[in-house]
């Protein structure tokens, strides 16, 4: 796959999370999500989630701490730039299943 259309993907997944969030349905769009990880520092504190979208081709992922959708095809990789309020929301959606599991 070109990088031009790993960037339109990566670009159009960006533009949906906007859409949700605008729309209030970000709740439905988070739990379609195949897998999800949390970034920690090193006193616990969350400081973003990494969430897997499409996984098998493209692997698609949100990164809230480096507030970029990430997009990869076999050797390809391309990013697109998220709002840093999105990113927060969607981080502050799980920090109570991470504080839940840490407590």
């Amino acid at each position: 796959m070109e990088q031009k259309e790993l960037r339109r993907i990566a670009r159009e997944h960006a533009e949906d999370l906007e859409e949700v969030v605008k729309n209030g349905t970000l709740e439905e769009y988070l739990e379609d999500i195949l897998d999800l990880k949390f970034i920690i520092d090193f006193r616990g504190n969350l400081n973003g989630v990494e969430l897997a979208v499409t996984l098998g081709g493209p692997n698609i992922y949100i990164s809230t701490y480096e507030n970029q959708v990430q997009v990869y095809w076999g050797g390809g990789r391309e990013t697109w730039c998220i709002d840093s309020n999105i990113a927060d929301m969607v981080t502050e959606y799980f920090s109570d299943i991470y504080n839940f599991k840490v407590s």
